[in-house]
């Protein structure tokens, strides 16, 4: 096994500790590819080959740090310069090139300083003359421009010049009145016209809410089955007797509704009053509920009226906007809407057995 990439609290220790294993798993029938499967693993988070370029770059100037410290321990890192090609070296306190010899002494030891230190004086030089020169055009320029201005204040005449001022301020005070008369015209018309934004966008609110609460009590009133009582004065005892009893409200527990009252009503004076309702959860569902008091609703007292908000005309169902459906048109419906949930779970069984069988084919192409 290839040891380069092995932490180093596992190096030395049994293969075995290395993957993970222990000695009872080699009596194992597929220990093999145990084996393999953890040697893959081991190879692909720890080879160094698979680190990122941060940590490749840590490890390169690491193993240079470790060779160049061995060298140093070898007294390969000595003061001891040597250049072959131009004949320079340097031993103990003096220079050689060529059979000449330079002191080192102080300063003066390196041939090349001198060149170096003129260049360097030399280019502050050139520079200081550049800024000189610069910052005297800069004083020239400004000087002409002062008296530019200067010959141009004082080579009018007087009354000429007091003339042109004049001049110049009612213009200035002509120009400050139409911008003033601008500025409130345009102050005006733009509260005018914040006004009116406001006003339409009110309008707008106004409306839209109207037609939201008219598109909720028209789909409220799609959905409902009202309850009247026939002589309401005589059967008063009768109401209080299934309000406690909730005979309508178990007689409808199949059905999916969402709201239920019934409650006496004293405040009309009619013989036969509204004293409660059934909303369902979609129009089909009010219908099917319907209908099915009309089928079974033979044991509830016949002085109780139910009917649609939005009634049924020959056969046919009429909704508020006008669209004409037959009962068997919602049964149909209905048995749909009950295919297409049992198309979704049909479908869901289907993706999870797909599932499954990838699971085991992945399983078995690991397992060589």
């Amino acid at each position: 096994m290839d040891g380069s990439f092995i932490p180093k609290e596992l190096v030395g220790k049994d293969i075995y500790q290395v993957l993970g294993l222990t000695f009872e798993d080699a009596g194992k029938d597929n220990i093999k590819n145990l084996i393999r499967k953890r040697y893959l693993k081991c190879a692909l988070i720890l080879h160094p080959d698979k680190l990122d370029a941060q940590q490749k770059e840590k490890l390169f100037f690491k193993r240079k740090l470790e060779a160049r410290e061995r060298e140093m321990a070898n007294g390969g890192g000595k003061k001891k310069w040597t250049n072959s090609g131009a004949g320079w070296t340097n031993s103990g306190a003096e220079w050689t090139h060529g059979g000449t010899e330079w002191p080192h002494g102080g300063k003066s030891g390196d041939p090349t300083a001198s060149s170096y230190r003129n260049g360097k004086k030399s280019r502050k030089k050139k520079n200081a003359q550049q800024e000189a020169a610069l910052r005297e055009q800069n004083n020239l320029k400004k000087i002409k421009k002062q008296n530019e201005d200067f010959v141009r204040r004082h080579s009018a005449h007087p009354g000429q010049r007091n003339h042109q001022k004049g001049v110049r301020e009612g213009e200035d005070a002509g120009e400050r009145d139409e911008r003033d008369k601008r500025g409130k015209r345009g102050q005006r018309d733009e509260r005018a016209e914040r006004n009116e934004r406001a006003e339409r966008n009110e309008r707008a609110e106004r409306n839209e809410r109207a037609e939201r609460n008219e598109r909720a009590e028209r789909d409220e009133r799609d959905r409902a089955i009202e309850i009247y009582l026939h002589n309401y004065p005589h059967n008063v005892d009768l109401l209080q007797r299934y309000i406690e009893q909730k005979e309508l409200l178990t007689f409808f527990l199949d059905f999916n509704f969402q709201k239920y009252y019934l409650n006496k009503n004293e405040e009309e004076t009619q013989s036969e009053r509204k004293v409660g309702l059934f909303s369902f959860s979609h129009r089909s569902e009010a219908i099917r509920a319907y209908l099915h008091f009309k089928k079974n609703g033979k044991h509830i007292d016949r002085n109780f009226k139910l009917r649609l908000a939005v009634p049924c005309k020959e056969g046919g169902e009429v909704r508020s906007e006008g669209e004409v459906r037959s009962e068997e048109e919602v049964r149909s419906e209905e048995e749909g809407l009950q295919k297409g949930r049992a198309n979704e779970t049909a479908e869901k069984d289907n993706v999870d057995r797909m599932m499954n069988e990838m699971v085991d084919e992945l399983d078995r192409m690991f397992s060589f």
